[in-house]
């Protein structure tokens, strides 16, 4: 005998099923690797997976000291060092992920430490001065109330 079921509840629990085991697959850590540049996009350390490749390439990312590829392995436990930028950063795999997830989450995947930060230096606006010519009716309004209460004070 053969029930007629919804498919929409069909449909959800479907959906609950797949959505546990991806749940389960993360949290056994299922995955023994993941590719660098895959991981550095996945916990939001990059933008984007060619910047992350890109980095890579450039020798901007490290492990143990050494420049990696972006198609190396990684593993928990592993530490790197990406520069961005002037910061350099270091980051330990605390788990493995292939797939881009919030920013809520990343923490479960990745330790973070700032070993060298960014000096932003502030920089005092250039007035632009003419010095050849004539002074404007503005400049010279100013130079004329400097003057006068320069003389002002000087017969006190």
């Amino acid at each position: 005998m053969v029930r007629s079921v919804p498919l929409s509840l069909l449909a959800s629990l479907v959906r609950e099923v797949k959505g546990s085991n991806q749940l389960q697959k993360n949290q056994n850590l299922g995955i023994e690797s993941v590719r660098i540049d895959r991981w550095l996009w996945s916990v939001r350390v990059f933008k984007t997976r060619s910047q992350a490749a890109t980095a890579c390439r450039n020798g901007r990312v490290r492990m143990l000291g050494v420049p990696v590829k972006a198609s190396k392995l990684l593993r928990v436990g592993d530490q790197l060092e990406v520069k961005k930028g002037k910061s350099l950063i270091r980051v330990t795999a605390s788990a493995l992920i292939e797939k881009r997830i919030g920013p809520k989450q990343v923490s479960r995947f990745k330790e973070e430490y700032i070993l060298e930060e960014e000096q932003v230096v502030r920089t005092a606006k250039v007035v632009k001065s003419s010095a050849q010519g004539r002074p404007t009716k503005k400049q010279r309004r100013v130079m004329e109330s400097f003057l006068n209460e320069v003389e002002r004070n000087a017969q006190l």
